[in-house]
């Protein structure tokens, strides 16, 4: 641009020269030189002063040079600029100025300073390829291959494993090895020769299947004292079967009778099925009890103290573990003083002693709610009898029982030899038969009918 504002200026002048100074020409040669058109553009830049003032124009919209200002030269110096500038950008098809004087001189001022080519293709070149190389490859590039990769893998993964693996081992590994194992092997296993006691004996102690206490007198040391018990084994005694035990207690100064059969006689109606035990007592001088009429002195059973518990606690033991014997079914039978001792084992040791019988007797000395448990009571007593008072020995025997087994007033009678009824009202499983009878001259003596019925009594509550 430089380059054409100088030619442009040299043209000017030039011109003016031809025309003032020659003189030689005519007015009319004159005339065809009216090209003041460039002059309000040629003056205001001078190329001294301000040479950069033109050089942003012209490059930075080469293609739109038709809408410039600018007047067209009529020389043929433009044609030849505008073929050079043309090349750089062969795209753009700008328009082509046409000179309006093409005289052949002026051409050619103009082609030495003609060298604006590095200044216009330096802007076309980065602007083409800067905007088409970020907005074609990165739209397709995400878009296609995101979609179908994790669609296509995801389903048919999980749906074609899970469903036959489990269904296919699962169904046929249970079902045939579960059905043949336990029902061959079960068969045979409860079969008669393991579990004849257990079943119908669940309370069998641990010395069944094993032989029997033998029958006779035995010893146990009770804190260094000895004392005896004799054992009666039922007729025909078998090992594989739980019997109940029956204790006998004999009155004062009757050691060792209580099995006879002329006192108290249990084995003519318990002989064939229990195991009776008779304990003997210890010797004691001037006993008294409530509701004894006289005292005395002899073998007898502490109404207090602990030798006589502890001996039957052994006592009981030995049998459970020397004998087949059901443990849910332990009685105790007592008169007179055996019978105190008989019912003083119910209260204190009631969680073994399912239920006892007394005859003649009278009340514990233990209050009634300190007793272990309840058991189901068997009583009887003569109104005459001389020894054990009938109201304070007796009747007291029966209302303590009637306390502990929490009974009401309601009886109902009882077919008996004597004159029994029976109080319904008690808490289950622990009844309370009360019998009154007259026998003897002193009308002191074990009821003739109480070896059948105290055993019918025990017999009910199984």
């Amino acid at each position: 641009m430089k380059a054409k504002l100088g030619c442009w200026v040299l043209m000017a002048l030039l011109s003016a020269g031809c025309g003032g100074g020659g003189g030689g020409g005519s007015s009319e040669e004159a005339e065809p030189t009216p090209t003041p058109t460039p002059t309000p553009e040629e003056q205001t830049p001078p190329p001294t002063d301000t040479p950069d003032a033109g050089i942003p124009t012209a490059p930075q919209n080469p293609p739109n040079r038709p809408s410039s200002p600018r007047p067209q030269p009529q020389d043929p110096e433009s044609e030849e600029e505008e073929e050079e500038e043309s090349p750089a950008d062969p795209s753009t098809p700008g328009p082509i100025l046409t000179p309006t004087n093409p005289d052949p001189e002026e051409q050619e001022p103009e082609e030495q300073p003609a060298e604006p080519v590095p200044t216009e293709p330096e802007e076309p070149t980065p602007a083409e390829p800067e905007e088409p190389n970020p907005t074609e490859p990165e739209e397709p590039t995400p878009t296609e291959p995101e979609e179908p990769t994790p669609t296509e893998p995801e389903e048919p993964t999980p749906t074609e494993p899970e469903e036959p693996t489990p269904t296919e081992p699962e169904e046929p590994t249970p079902t045939e090895p579960e059905e043949p194992t336990p029902t061959e092997p079960q068969d045979p296993a409860p079969s008669e020769p393991d579990d004849p006691v257990l079943n119908p004996y669940p309370y069998a102690s641990a010395g069944c299947g094993f032989e029997p206490l033998a029958e006779g007198e035995h010893s146990l040391q009770i804190n260094g004292v000895s004392r005896k018990y004799t054992v009666d084994l039922p007729t025909g005694y078998d090992q594989d079967r739980a019997y109940p035990v029956v204790f006998g207690f004999h009155g004062r100064g009757r050691d060792g009778q209580f099995q006879n059969t002329d006192y108290g006689n249990l084995a003519s109606t318990m002989g064939d099925d229990a195991i009776l035990i008779y304990p003997e007592g210890l010797s004691m001088d001037n006993q008294g009890a409530v509701g004894d009429k006289h005292g005395g002195s002899g073998t007898t059973w502490e109404l207090e103290g602990t030798a006589d518990l502890q001996f039957f606690d052994a006592m009981l033991q030995e049998a459970k573990v020397e004998s087949c014997v059901d443990e849910q079914r332990i009685y105790t039978v007592g008169f007179s003083m055996g019978g105190y001792f008989s019912a003083r084992l119910a209260c204190e040791r009631g969680m073994d002693v399912r239920a006892f019988a007394a005859a003649g007797a009278g009340a514990p000395v233990v209050d009634p709610n300190m007793c272990e448990d309840m058991s189901a009571a068997w009583i009887a007593h003569d109104p005459e009898d001389s020894a054990i008072d009938y109201e304070a020995g007796g009747v007291a025997l029966r209302d303590y029982w009637l306390d502990v087994n929490m009974c009401g007033p309601e009886t109902q009678p009882v077919a008996s030899e004597g004159n029994c009824v029976e109080y319904t009202n008690c808490a289950a499983d622990f009844p309370v038969r009360w019998c009154t009878y007259s026998q003897g001259s002193n009308h002191h003596q074990w009821p003739n009918f109480g070896p059948r019925e105290v055993w019918d009594f025990f017999l009910s509550l199984e």
